[in-house]
């Protein structure tokens, strides 16, 4: 990224910014910028409005999330200033809060919220003890989709959907094609490890 005319945080004076470590850089020489450091500034705290110090460059960074006195102050404000309606990617109402209410509590720690019709449009809903009984609600609905049965699997080798006494991993008819297949990639596999000038050394 071309370097953009600025003036020094520290002295005010025009110097040539650079895009560094994801944003311009703010000092016109590393003098400034140690200086900068060094020197402290008192600021109050956004949450709770304690007065507090911290290093000039503190002062300097973006105001949109702080400065916080600590990690308390941050997660207050974090919770009043980015969850539900005030968060930036807010979509409507908030499926969490249906959830909750129907429950009446809160959500249990590793719970996942499942939405029926997969676009996430809040009209049913379905509480998930975990992640993993998530996943199976979607391993089921691709199974039904494809084939109209929930409970029969998909064979990883044919795509094929069966009952599930009908194999294991795969079809008993595609066990010896699989078996060859996993044959052949081994032995390419060691054919290109036995040619690659790395692995002689």
């Amino acid at each position: 990224m071309a370097p953009k005319i600025g003036n020094c945080a520290r002295c005010g004076r025009e110097f040539a910014s650079v895009w560094h470590h994801r944003r311009w850089s703010r000092f016109c020489s590393l003098a400034c910028g140690r200086t900068a450091r060094r020197s402290s500034v008192s600021l109050k705290c956004r949450t709770c409005g304690d007065e507090i110090v911290r290093p000039l460059n503190h002062a300097l960074l973006s105001t949109e999330r702080g400065p916080f006195c600590g990690f308390p102050c941050y997660a207050e404000w974090q919770r009043l200033h980015t969850r539900g309606s005030n968060s930036p990617t807010w979509a409507g109402v908030n499926y969490l809060r249906i959830a909750e209410e129907a429950l009446g509590r809160r959500l249990p720690k590793g719970s996942v919220v499942h939405h029926v019709n997969g676009r996430g449009d809040n009209s049913a809903l379905v509480i998930c003890e975990s992640q993993a009984y998530h996943m199976l609600l979607h391993q089921r609905k691709r199974a039904f989709e494809a084939c109209g049965r929930a409970d029969w699997l998909k064979c990883k080798f044919c795509g094929e959907y069966s009952a599930p006494a009908a194999f294991k991993v795969e079809h008993s008819s595609c066990q010896p094609r699989y078996r060859l297949f996993r044959r052949i990639v081994a032995a390419q596999l060691s054919d290109a490890f036995a040619t690659c000038p790395q692995a002689r050394d």
